[in-house]
């Protein structure tokens, strides 16, 4: 499995980001719509937009022909901003996120506290996410300014109507601290590595939290 770094920058070199996005998601809606069931009830997909895509103007039609392709009503797909999504202004950004909006697309911030300042998407429109970078996760253990920069992270998110998510996550006492500073949500190694599609459904119905012990 290739780490990103190993195949980003070589595509947006290339000028082929916008492309592999949407093969990508051409490939995932292709494969969901044949082993996503409605006794899974509300589905959560979300996949990391770029900075060319963003200025394109076809991401809110290529989500959409996502969800079309998919055709499973309880699938809520959400776009995650790259860190550089700064270098949008703030009405190019407002209108990406009415567009999205309109097609039925939540918007996720990625990689909070590190890149670009980010604050005036808060303004732009509505943020369901926010996703706390894994350099913060890593602290969490061992540094009391890390766990009190996580508090105040889920008490801004909190003011706009934004959840949080921790990524990066990988031990049960990250995990506990967490919890108890008020994060969900939660993605990374201690859950699961990266799986196909199928052998994740296959596995959806064991899938269990860690304990808080």
């Amino acid at each position: 499995m290739l780490p990103p770094a190993a195949f980003l920058l070589p595509l947006k070199n290339a000028q082929l980001l916008v492309k592999a996005t949407r093969y990508i998601l051409a490939c995932a809606a292709s494969q969901l719509h044949s082993v996503l069931e409605p006794e899974y009830g509300a589905f959560f997909i979300s996949f990391n937009t770029s900075l060319a895509h963003l200025q394109g103007g076809t991401l809110p039609k290529d989500c959409r022909e996502f969800l079309a392709t998919v055709g499973n009503a309880e699938l809520n797909l959400m776009v995650e901003m790259p860190e550089r999504g700064a270098d949008l202004s703030i009405a190019d950004c407002s209108m990406v996120f009415e567009q999205l909006e309109r097609a039925g697309v939540t918007v996720a911030l990625d990689d909070f506290g590190v890149g670009d300042a980010r604050l005036h998407q808060f303004a732009s429109g509505q943020i369901a996410c926010v996703k706390i970078d894994q350099s913060f996760v890593r602290e969490i253990e061992s540094n009391l300014l890390y766990r009190r920069l996580i508090a105040k992270m889920v008490d801004f998110s909190g003011e706009f109507g934004a959840y949080v998510t921790a990524e990066g996550v990988e031990s049960s006492i990250q995990y506990r601290w967490l919890r108890r500073l008020g994060v969900k949500l939660f993605q990374g190694y201690l859950f699961d590595r990266p799986l196909p599609a199928s052998t994740f459904f296959d596995r959806l119905p064991l899938m269990t939290l860690p304990r808080l012990v």
